[in-house]
């Protein structure tokens, strides 16, 4: 049997304490993880204009475009 890592991607809206998986993925990069949050924000239409906050961790996939 063969084992790797993945990378999971969750946003979780935390005044509703609902989790959105944003992907897996073994090799995760800045543009990914920028997609990812895209796609999110296509998902949640309206609802996306309430998001006041983003809590991230300094991982690398967390590049300074993900905060525009």
């Amino acid at each position: 049997m063969f084992w790797y890592l993945s990378n999971v991607l969750v946003f979780i809206e935390h005044g509703t304490r609902r989790m959105h998986l944003g992907g897996v993925t073994a090799h995760p990069t800045g543009e990914w993880t920028v997609q990812q949050a895209r796609n999110l924000a296509l998902t949640l239409g309206e609802r996306f204009e309430d998001i006041r906050f983003l809590l991230r961790d300094r991982g690398s996939n967390s590049t300074a475009s993900l905060d525009a």
